[in-house]
């Protein structure tokens, strides 16, 4: 008997755009329909905004500190974190909160929780008015003239205020794991670098762009008058209308991968699996391109042979597995197929300028 051992994963939490226009923070569906403008009322000039498994975060500019809510909206918290600078950018990855003072050139860090504030974690930036973070870095927009992109790493050493340099202007910047990319709010542009820095060019142009989000198939981008635009990653087919309604975009952020955006590694209980006895297998889900220390997936995983479910869907562990013991013995080669895994949580965003 061949049996065929399928997967089927769920999402652990529906995925959303958002955005923030100076007074509240909007959300829509990711192909730009279900727009509420006022999904969270209430922040003191929100500029940045970034998201995570759990939560989303902004930058309030006006009030000097960075808010906080459930990914529904609820127990929204105006002052998580205070003693910011005229923050206008924030990012998250899977340890910690960073944002960009825009006033004193440095760049804030804090704990998830909001605690081991330090904002001069980072100092020498000019006029930080947008932020990124990857698996190794946080990188920041310099605005001064002409304008560059600095980068550090993850523990605040190694600075290089001129990572990216020989840039008209910049806002907003976003980060995925092959380039690093940036709002040119004068020449109309969005450009991009490969991630080590090399390689600079203007790739979409025709736009009004200040922030900036990518997820692993698209690049959005707020206008500066109304409307969030979105483009393939490679800059093809720029929709500048993709989501029409909201006002000016001060902020922009996604929290999905996208559908193809997983790897799932299947380990047996033993190789090669023995005629006869009793076998278990063991499903791993993990980002195919991990963009800011993604957190670990959530879901469940559906178990078929042969192309029939296996009892009720597993939920992942903390470690984002999932088991399966066969209510048989396996007497023949185990083939393994996958059906298109589900979208992971995305934090890796970027906002604009104040």
């Amino acid at each position: 008997m061949l049996v065929g051992l399928g997967l089927t994963l769920a999402s652990g939490a529906d995925a959303y755009v958002y955005w923030a226009d100076g007074s509240t923070i909007g959300r829509a569906n990711p192909d730009g329909t279900g727009v509420n403008e006022s999904f969270i009322t209430g922040p003191s000039g929100p500029f940045g905004v970034a998201v995570d498994a759990s939560h989303i975060y902004w930058a309030n500019t006006t009030n000097g500190t960075i808010g906080r809510a459930n990914l529904d909206g609820t127990s929204v918290n105006e002052s998580f974190i205070t003693g910011a600078t005229r923050p206008s950018a924030v990012a998250v990855d899977a340890s910690h909160i960073y944002w960009a003072n825009t006033t004193n050139g440095t760049i804030g860090r804090a704990n998830l929780d909001g605690t081991s504030v330090s904002e001069t974690f980072i100092t020498g930036a000019i006029s930080p008015s947008g932020i990124a973070v990857d698996a190794s870095y946080v990188y920041w927009s310099n605005n001064n003239f002409p304008a560059t992109i600095g980068r550090a790493k993850l523990d605040g050493t190694g600075v290089n205020q001129g990572f990216v340099g020989a840039i008209f202007s910049t806002y907003g910047i976003a980060v995925d794991t092959s380039h690093i990319y940036w709002t040119d709010p004068v020449l109309s542009a969005i450009g991009r670098a490969n991630i080590n820095g090399t390689g600079s060019n203007n790739f979409i142009a025709g736009v009004e762009p200040w922030a900036l989000a990518v997820d692993a198939g698209h690049v959005y981008w707020g206008n500066g008058n109304s409307a969030i635009g979105r483009a393939n990653i490679d800059g093809t087919s720029p929709n500048r209308s993709f989501i029409p309604n909201p006002n000016r975009v001060l902020g922009v952020a996604v929290d999905s991968l996208g559908a193809t955006a997983a790897t799932v590694a299947i380990t047996p209980s033993s190789d090669p699996i023995v005629y006869g006895q009793p076998s278990s297998f063991t499903a791993t889900v993990a980002p195919a391109s991990p963009q800011g220390s993604p957190p670990t997936p959530t879901g469940t995983v559906q178990f078929q042979t042969g192309g029939i479910n296996e009892g009720t869907p597993v939920t992942l562990d903390a470690n984002g597995q999932a088991n399966f013991n066969p209510p048989f013995s396996l007497n023949t080669t185990v083939m393994l197929r996958m059906a298109p895994p589900a979208p992971i949580s995305n934090p890796a965003s970027s906002q604009p300028p104040l």
